[in-house]
């Protein structure tokens, strides 16, 4: 029998507040890696941006990425070339903020291609989305980092203030067929 392509790698609910969620010694036993995260913070909003930086050993902060989305808010349609050497990624509302509906998280799923190539530049592809109070999101990312080392380090962190209890994020190693 074939093992499951899917493998957790690292989960971490939190029973508190945290800056940041960061995924550091990522093995390399995969081909892609996948996040899935519902994710609440406590700033006073309905959601904000969840922002992310990769690299190899320690994340990468220079203006090496670059994204663009389409988003659906409410009755609005959006599309963008978003960011263009920026230094990190920012998935916009994706986490529902403090007057969001209790009970409620914002959600992603980001799907880090190739990560172990050093021959070409490191990309992903993510699906967004909340349910807020006043706001309904549903987004659609597609990105590259002007990067060509192996990943093994993933930051996660809120545009501002910080994530609260029961934000779950965990890491996924997608093994080749």
């Amino acid at each position: 029998m074939a093992s499951e392509p899917y493998q957790l790698i690292s989960r971490n609910t939190l029973s508190g507040t945290a800056s940041d969620i960061t995924f550091s010694s990522i093995p390399s036993t995969f081909e892609h890696l996948q996040i899935k995260a519902t994710m609440r913070g406590d700033v006073s909003a309905d959601g904000h941006a969840l922002r992310v930086q990769m690299g190899n050993s320690s994340v990468e902060t220079g203006s090496i990425y670059n994204m663009q989305y389409l988003w659906g808010s409410s009755n609005t349609f959006k599309y963008s070339t978003a960011t263009a050497n920026s230094t990190y990624f920012n998935f916009y509302d994706t986490i529902l903020g403090a007057n969001a509906t209790a009970g409620r998280f914002g959600f992603a799923v980001i799907t880090i291609l190739d990560y172990l190539n050093t021959s070409k530049n490191t990309s992903f592809i993510a699906q967004i989305g909340n349910y807020g109070a006043s706001d309904k999101r549903a987004g659609l990312y597609g990105g590259v980092m002007d990067f060509t080392s192996a990943i093994d380090i993933i930051k996660m962190y809120p545009q501002t203030g910080d994530f609260v209890a029961n934000t779950d994020v965990a890491l996924y190693g997608i093994k080749s067929s």
